[in-house]
């Protein structure tokens, strides 16, 4: 029963380097972790009972999928020390969900505790962008495109945003927030994303595909320093996610912390990591951390950015 039970999650652990063969590996990847986990448990199980060929073999695949989501959480070795610069920013990723119909105060709790300077909201319909504009005086830089569906998106600055505009990142309905931020440490450039979930058959993975290739090209023309953050709707071990990460010069960011912040209230081990905040040029992000339940189907975000050069 347990090897029956170990053969799947050993298929999901090879998933992350196949994912992007075909769609259906895709998905897989995300559960990478979870994988391992289970891998793990069935291997001790086997080791208990001597059954040292089982035993092996769920190790080993414990093992390859513990190689596809470790890197990421291991330290790097040539990162600055955290106390080479105290110049810091607030930077939070939050999903609001359309039709949360909860205690929006939760929100401002979340943002006002963490002192968040920037935030990017996806899922921003009218109703959020009434409540929002209202209570968020402490940031009145603004650039919003509110929506009845999902696809709202707005981002709120506690500093000026110069050039922002909503653009549309890879499909004309699924916006993204794009700007210079005059922080009182230099230019920084923000770009806000929410790329289509990766619906369960080909066209839906493509469609979120498309929205991370659409991340790198925004970038041109951005300083040098910037922070890409939002609900990617992909984990660090998809396929494309990778070859965003690649092509937009960007760092590991959030996903140096294990931050499963989807579906919220499952448990922690069973959500996936899906929202980032990552980093290019001299920013580095030196926390990160969930925030608690909204009432959203996601947890916020919240990460410190540190200003290196």
């Amino acid at each position: 029963m347990v090897a029956l039970l170990a053969a799947p999650c050993a298929v999901v652990a090879l998933a992350p380097p196949l994912s992007g063969a075909h769609w259906a590996l895709d998905l897989l990847a995300c559960f990478v972790v979870q994988a391992g986990v289970a891998l793990a448990a069935a291997a001790l199980f086997f080791a208990l009972g001597r059954n040292w060929v089982r035993a092996c073999l769920t190790a080993a695949f414990a093992g390859l999928a513990a190689l596809t989501a470790a890197p990421d959480w291991l330290p790097e070795h040539d990162s600055p020390q955290l106390g080479d610069s105290d110049q810091q920013l607030i930077f939070a990723a939050v999903n609001l969900l359309a039709d949360n119909d909860q205690e929006p105060q939760r929100v401002l709790a979340v943002l006002r505790e963490a002192a968040a300077e920037v935030v990017w909201f996806s899922e921003y319909t009218p109703d959020w962008q009434r409540f929002l504009q209202a209570e968020l005086v402490e940031l009145p830089h603004r650039i919003e495109r509110p929506d009845l569906g999902s696809f709202g998106a707005a981002l709120y600055s506690r500093y000026p945003l110069e050039e922002g505009a909503m653009v549309p990142g890879g499909h004309s309905w699924s916006p993204f927030g794009r700007a210079v931020l005059r922080s009182p440490f230099g230019a920084i450039g923000v770009l806000g994303v929410h790329p289509p979930p990766p619906l369960p058959n080909p066209r839906g993975v493509a469609e979120r595909d498309d929205g991370l290739a659409a991340i790198a090209p925004l970038l041109d023309g951005l300083p040098a320093r910037r922070v890409v953050l939002g609900d990617f709707n992909a984990t660090p071990w998809n396929d494309a996610f990778v070859r965003m990460r690649r092509d937009a010069g960007l760092k590991r960011g959030s996903t140096a912390w294990w931050l499963p912040s989807w579906p919220d209230p499952m448990p922690a081990l069973l959500r996936t990591p899906i929202d980032h905040v990552l980093t290019g040029g001299g920013l580095t992000v030196t926390a990160a951390a969930l925030g608690p339940s909204i009432g959203s189907d996601h947890r916020p975000l919240i990460a410190t950015v540190r200003v290196d050069g």
